[in-house]
């Protein structure tokens, strides 16, 4: 599979849709968007494709925000461009499996990754060597299912730890990823519970997944808490993670196991 990055520059194109692509694409687990591919032609469909968001920010606003497949070959159409209303432009259709407002990949730790490839490009398309992409990947795969949590967890409003409540048109909550993963870091990519590696069962595709589950729920927690990634946090698989709340308050990580051995004997 080979990897290209496509760029988001807000400051030249200005997507209007982008907060509710995202609920949406977090309520069906997917969205299929064209998106200009440069000057590339040559970009095979079922590869892999990482959105960037550049511009005029401050270097930690910049950085990864989306991942996908491409869904097509490159095609030529319109230019999205207003200002050029003649002109045409190459295009591929992705449908993205992953998308944030902020950077899940910072700028600065991807400068950390590979210091001399550019991540700062003037156009979309460029393609990233495999090793690097590998690199990426693994770290896509660590941060993003550290994101991953119940509307449980949060309850209906308030604020919390590691960040404001804001509103976008259901309540959202900014969570701490270094928090989330630090606790990976700290106890692998398996559950606690039922003892499960996701890659055991599903191969490479879920190498490195998994959900991480708070212990004291964050309704129950006061603004301003400091969490403490080995005692407040649990990696769970998503099995285990839902199971946790069908009970409020979650079932303890004891009180999985037992449910577990219990279904055994």
């Amino acid at each position: 599979m080979r990897t290209f990055l496509l760029t988001w520059n807000p400051g030249r194109w200005s997507w209007d849709t982008f907060r509710e692509d995202i609920l949406r694409l977090e309520s069906t687990g997917t969205l299929s968007e064209r998106w200009s591919c440069g000057v590339r032609q040559e970009l095979p469909p079922g590869s892999e494709i990482y959105l960037l968001r550049p511009g005029s920010l401050p270097d930690e606003k910049k950085g990864i925000i989306g991942r996908g497949i491409a869904g097509s070959s490159p095609y030529r159409d319109a230019h999205w461009s207003e200002d050029r209303p003649h002109d045409t432009a190459l295009y591929i259709d992705v449908d993205f499996d992953s998308l944030a407002e902020d950077p899940v990949l910072p700028l600065p730790r991807l400068i950390e990754l590979s210091p001399n490839f550019s991540w700062t490009p003037q156009s979309s398309g460029i393609e990233i060597p495999q090793d690097l992409a590998a690199q990426i990947r693994k770290e896509w795969t660590t941060v993003v299912s550290a994101l991953s949590y119940f509307p449980e967890e949060v309850g209906a409003s308030g604020t919390f730890i590691e960040g404001a409540s804001r509103t976008v048109q259901v309540n959202a909550y900014e969570r701490s990823h270094a928090a989330r993963v630090a606790c990976i870091e700290h106890y692998g990519p398996r559950c606690l519970a039922c003892n499960i590696d996701m890659s055991d069962v599903y191969g490479p595709i879920a190498a490195g997944y998994i959900h991480i589950h708070h212990v004291v729920p964050l309704s129950q927690i006061r603004e301003g808490y400091i969490v403490d990634y080995i005692h407040d946090l649990i990696p769970l698989c998503p099995n285990c993670h839902a199971i946790a709340h069908l009970r409020t308050p979650p079932l303890s990580l004891k009180g999985l196991k037992a449910k577990i051995k219990e279904a055994r004997n």
